[in-house]
């Protein structure tokens, strides 16, 4: 990309997009692949440390990220479909990608493992259950294999899994190589240019027809139409325009290890993930990326953004990946500690389309699937901007201005959900209830009424997310929330 000097300094272009990620990246790649004749500014630092898509593991889990409520709604149902095509659209995108530069090649590598173990709750084997229910429905391929045949994969024996699913058509990637892929092709375009600043303001056009403004501290840009893709950094940009009726963007902050690969015995050739699991993505490890293997990975949703992990997540990642991976991961070096921010709107779901600024668009929000999801956001963006639509075919209900969207199909749902989440996140922690008496059902019932006391500080017609139980009950998420959805009841009512 032009590196602006301050003395280059763009006062206008034609499309500005803040944010550097592989959201923004995509974007950028998509227009200027489709139209040399307009200037397009991508606004964003160069040093992208602490946001999503430097930390990300990139798994390109179309039906891996499969729960038992991936369908029980229209929002959840959407999100789903969009996964599993952007995952079928992924070969096609990284040869384009490939054929086009001269950078490094981007490698996708074939082959998921998804297992289940005694380490977690109940919600392991439904979650499983689901997965494969989805890829009969789908006649997609995949095979129960047996897990001891799995070269690699060595956990200590109380953890050894109890049922694994080959998946061979479920990839990932190098996240960094496909970044500096991007950045490499889009340098050499003669009309897209890289303002190495982040953006602190955005400013409407106080009327039809005249540029909106675009603001960093080098300076503002005029532009006649901006895509927001900074990821979680977008909540305060749309603050600051008032648009009150978008749901609140939260941080979904987490981390990642990249250690050496372990020297005794054969090495992990594919990757092996959990299903999803208690308020997260699950465990996973991905070789061959970044030189080393991917460990991962936490999700604490909060408000603000984490800059560096917690001891306890390095902890609590390296321990899992110790007992349900390789015993053998102790004597590896570490290599480095991963830190992301994740955007996670209020309810969970994107946030695509145009604002009731004309001209100002949102793509944002994709949560655990920006990695996944951002080369089909990109095609389906870049085919709305031409054709003046405001919305993305197919994703009219991920719109930006709108009520939010329900993840459960009712209060009764969410509870159950929650509840699974808790057990699930006690007994992978090393919860231990005594053999005799009802202890589980009592446990159970203990975090049910806990549960249900979380919710009762919302008032209807909105629930929110089981996903997001965990972090409600910690710093400051829980009022932040509770004040977005008083404000959606008053605003959709």
């Amino acid at each position: 990309m032009t590196a602006v000097r301050e003395n280059e300094f763009p006062r206008h272009c034609d499309i500005a997009i803040v944010g550097g990620g592989i959201l923004g990246l995509c974007i950028a790649h998509e227009i200027a692949g489709r139209a040399r004749d307009l200037s397009i500014a991508l606004i964003a630092p160069r040093d992208r440390s602490g946001g999503a898509s430097e930390a990300a593991g990139a798994m390109l889990s179309g039906y891996g990220e499969t729960t038992t409520l991936s369908f029980a709604t229209e929002g959840a149902r959407l999100k789903s479909e969009l996964r599993l095509q952007a995952a079928a659209y992924w070969p096609a995108w990284i040869e384009r990608l490939n054929d086009a530069g001269d950078g490094p090649r981007v490698a996708l590598r074939d082959g998921t493992l998804t297992i289940t173990n005694a380490v977690s709750g109940p919600l392991d084997e439904q979650n499983l259950e689901a997965m494969v229910e989805l890829l009969r429905a789908r006649e997609a391929r995949f095979e129960f294999v047996a897990p001891a045949q799995v070269e690699g994969l060595r956990p200590k024996a109380p953890s050894r899994p109890q049922r694994a699913v080959f998946l061979p058509e479920e990839r990932y990637v190098d996240g960094a190589t496909v970044l500096v892929a991007l950045e490499e092709q889009l340098l050499r375009h003669p009309r897209v240019m890289l303002v190495d600043e982040p953006c602190t303001q955005i400013r409407a056009a106080r009327r039809h027809g005249a540029a909106h403004e675009v603001v960093t501290a080098g300076g503002s840009i005029g532009a006649g139409r901006i895509v927001l893709a900074a990821g979680a950094a977008c909540d305060g940009l749309v603050r600051g325009l008032g648009a009150n009726r978008v749901p609140r963007i939260f941080c979904g902050a987490g981390a990642a290890l990249l250690c050496a690969t372990p020297q005794a015995g054969p090495a992990l050739d594919i990757a092996v993930r959990t299903p999803n699991r208690a308020f997260a993505c699950g465990l996973h490890a991905l070789p061959h990326v970044r030189g080393g293997l991917y460990l991962g990975a936490t999700n604490n949703v909060q408000v603000d953004p984490i800059r560096a992990a917690s001891l306890g997540d390095v902890a609590f990642i390296a321990e899992c990946a110790m007992q349900q991976i390789d015993r053998n991961l102790p004597s590896s070096a570490l290599l480095a500690t991963l830190v992301g921010n994740r955007p996670v709107p209020a309810d969970t779901f994107p946030l695509l389309g145009e604002t009731s600024w004309r001209g100002i668009w949102l793509a944002t929000g994709t949560y655990r699937d920006g990695f996944l999801l951002a080369p089909l956001i990109a095609r389906s963006l870049a085919d709305a901007l031409a054709a003046d639509e405001a919305v993305l075919r197919g994703a009219a209900l991920f719109r930006p201005e709108r009520p939010p969207l329900a993840a459960v199909p009712d209060l009764k749902s969410a509870i159950a959900e929650g509840v699974e989440n808790y057990v699930a996140a006690a007994f992978e922690r090393g919860a231990n209830l005594p053999s005799a008496g009802a202890w589980e059902d009592e446990f159970r019932a203990v975090i049910e009424r806990r549960v249900a006391a979380i919710y009762a500080r919302f008032e209807p017609p909105f629930i929110p997310p089981p996903d997001l139980l965990w972090d409600i009950e910690r710093g400051d998420l829980g009022g932040a929330l509770i004040d977005y959805y008083a404000q959606a009841a008053a605003h959709w009512r």
